[in-house]
């Protein structure tokens, strides 16, 4: 079973879960939201994963946000990944050996 997330770029540190969130329903639900976090920071990364319910819909976000998003003077990139469980990434700590 594939799982359909975007990845979102280029956000600023204080934008928060709720306020992402806010935004990427607009498309369609949302079933999933992670912002990774620094371990000795806790601050964010500058990405997000956002898991929406069918392929279509997560195209979809990507083609209506793409170049669409300022937060805080940044414009926010979209992409598409359709593979990623962020459940096992976040077992396997793996966002964390990402960046």
């Amino acid at each position: 079973m594939f799982n359909f997330y975007t990845q979102v770029t280029n956000l600023d540190e204080r934008v928060t879960d709720r306020v992402l969130y806010d935004i990427l329903s607009q498309v369609g639900r949302v079933v999933d939201l992670h912002i990774p976090r620094d371990r000795e920071t806790d601050k964010p990364k500058g990405f997000a994963f956002a898991e929406y319910e069918t392929k279509e819909i997560a195209d979809y976000a990507v083609k209506l946000l793409s170049g669409l998003v300022t937060l805080y003077n940044r414009t926010l990139r979209f992409g598409v990944s359709y593979l990623f469980s962020l459940d096992l990434l976040r077992q396997d700590n793996i966002l964390n050996k990402m960046i």
